[in-house]
């Protein structure tokens, strides 16, 4: 075992555990739901014998899946070693905030005994406290949105070394439809369009003729700068937001030639000059 790292995420029942495990798997962790605490130690002892590299991993345990808080604090003292980084994240909220939100959702809270909400709502927070009061990291979801949520989760979790976004730029042409997953969409078909070159027609923005054809417009170098530019502003701010996928469309009427060679230079581009992972896709390369 080396440089193992778990994070285990409990506490009161609404209070975001969802949108924690969430914010763990687009950060590349391996992530079970509502894992039963017993089986937490044998769980990661067959892990480690398995196939699968990612050492990383998030579970969710809550109330339902243990019978005190004793032997929940017993199962996560198991899998503490001096090479495996442990971290029990406890996620708390005001009971007037937890009110609130099982009002707005409906869902039935896990706990049995009390009839009402309020005594529901009570009894779990009793029952937690000798947990929250072990916890690494306690986080006060009360009145947070979930963009200030996963700022809160970001500042306890994210190293600066660690490669925040992954980026993928994809051509395409307009007259083949729009990709539904695009982030953000920029068009290109206002520029010297290589088609109408008889030597260039046949060819794609993969090869240099064609990137050199749409490059030597000083319109097209501009446009370029000011993507880039826009780009460089704006990755730092979806990061903030949270999000860990971006995927920036470039679009000209064929999917072929001008979206090929600026997908081609922007993905050289931050390739070099960021930290993120950079991919690229040009989706109708091949079409006529």
């Amino acid at each position: 075992m080396k440089n193992w790292e778990i994070v285990i995420i409990t506490g009161m029942s609404g209070a975001g555990k969802t949108l924690t495990i969430d914010f763990f798997e687009d950060h590349g962790f391996f992530c079970i739901d509502n894992l039963p605490a017993p089986l937490l130690h044998s769980f990661i002892m067959l892990y480690q014998k398995s196939r699968i590299k990612e050492k990383k991993l998030a579970f969710i345990i809550d109330i339902r899946s243990f019978t005190s808080p004793e032997e929940f604090i017993s199962e996560v003292e198991k899998i503490r070693h001096p090479k495996i980084q442990v971290t029990l994240l406890f996620l708390e909220c005001k009971i007037e905030e937890l009110i609130k939100r099982y009002t707005l959702t409906r869902r039935t809270h896990p706990i049995k005994e009390e009839e009402n909400l309020l005594g529901k709502i009570e009894l779990e927070k009793k029952r937690l406290t000798p947990i929250k009061n072990i916890a690494d990291i306690v986080i006060d979801t009360s009145g947070l949105k979930p963009k200030e949520f996963i700022q809160n989760l970001y500042s306890h979790f994210k190293s600066e070394e660690e490669v925040k976004l992954h980026i993928t730029f994809t051509s395409f042409g307009f007259k083949n439809g729009i990709p539904l997953d695009l982030d953000m969409m920029f068009d290109v078909r206002s520029l010297p369009n290589p088609y109408y070159d008889a030597e260039l027609k046949l060819k794609t923005g993969i090869n240099s003729d064609v990137r050199n054809f749409v490059l030597s417009s000083l319109d097209s170098q501009e446009l370029l700068k000011r993507i880039i530019w826009l780009l460089e502003f704006n990755f730092p701010l979806m990061e903030r937001e949270g999000k860990a996928y971006i995927n920036v469309g470039i679009g000209c009427s064929g999917g072929r030639h001008r979206s090929v060679t600026f997908v081609h230079e922007l993905k050289e581009y931050f390739t070099m000059h960021s930290k993120y992972t950079i991919k690229s896709l040009n989706r109708d390369i091949e079409k006529e």
